[in-house]
């Protein structure tokens, strides 16, 4: 070796990596992504204009309901192709869309959740005539958009020990309120129907063992899923609000039909889980700062 040589600089396709190689997003997936929140978008507003007693928009209400679940939850995966390979997607989706198809499944069959619950024809067809076709979907949506969200409101607390039982905890939380706030609605638009012996007592006729239930499988699935979502060699990057968007206009979705279903306690304790939760994580998407040169981004 010559004494003094000047180090020789490695090319790019020899310099070592500190993050996944799949950590910029193509041409192809950006446009994909921008695509869906705006169908997204398209979808809400639809379903927010036929939000009306009108009876020949119910069937456009429906209709652009299932839209806006089906592309909330597909914009949610895409959204997330930065960090995650697409097998990791895959895995997720079939987690949270299998496992919430079958808990409509067995809801419906088992009389252990409250007697059973009636499907209506309101929401579509149904896949194998236990579920109909867009709660998978609606089931991918509400946990990829509740996990997102509590990543947000969470972000002071990345570093911290217990941070991975925090997220767990608030994103069950989220989906449990979530559900709160769809119960109502889903049975006054005809989707489902609880049990006339459910009506007594409970939240709008569905039996409280039935929130407890989807908040045990809720921790359950996104315990399952987190592996999955665990980005394994994290880069220092801005967090993405734009899963807020998503979580944020299919609460505000719910809110409006129980509004107009006369499910006043319904709409009023979703917009203020929405309210809250919006606040919280704006201000500290505003208030974030990467980390300086050297450090690690933290868990995802």
């Amino acid at each position: 070796m010559v004494p003094n040589a000047p180090a020789r600089i490695l090319p790019d396709s020899h310099a070592p990596r500190h993050g996944p190689a799949h950590a910029e997003p193509s041409v192809w997936s950006r446009s994909l992504v921008t695509g869906l929140f705006a169908a997204f978008g398209v979808a809400l507003a639809l379903a927010m204009a036929t939000n009306t007693p009108v009876a020949w928009a119910a069937g456009w209400r429906n209709g652009a309901a299932a839209a806006v679940f089906v592309l909330g939850a597909l914009a949610a995966l895409m959204v997330l192709t930065p960090r995650l390979p697409a097998q990791n997607l895959l895995v997720c989706f079939l987690v949270f869309g299998s496992g919430t198809a079958l808990f409509a499944a067995w809801a419906a069959r088992s009389g252990l959740d409250a007697g059973g619950v009636s499907l209506g024809d309101a929401f579509g067809p149904k896949l194998l005539g236990l579920v109909h076709w867009p709660v998978p979907f609606l089931g991918a949506l509400i946990l990829l958009g509740s996990r997102a969200v509590a990543r947000l409101v969470l972000l002071p607390m990345r570093r911290t020990r217990h941070y991975g039982f925090w997220l767990l905890g608030l994103s069950a939380a989220l989906a449990t309120l979530a559900d709160l706030t769809l119960e109502p609605f889903a049975s006054r638009a005809g989707w489902w129907h609880w049990p006339a012996a459910a009506t007594a007592v409970g939240w709008y006729g569905v039996s409280w063992l039935h929130f407890v239930i989807v908040l045990v499988l809720a921790t359950a699935a996104l315990a399952v899923a987190t592996p999955w979502l665990l980005v394994k060699r994290p880069l220092p990057r801005p967090p993405d609000g734009r899963p807020l968007s998503l979580w944020a206009g299919l609460m505000l979705l719910l809110v409006a039909g129980n509004a107009r279903e006369g499910a006043g306690l319904a709409a009023g304790l979703g917009a203020v889980v929405t309210a809250v939760i919006v606040v919280l994580a704006v201000r500290q998407l505003r208030g974030f700062k990467l980390p300086a040169a050297g450090a690690t981004a933290g868990p995802a």
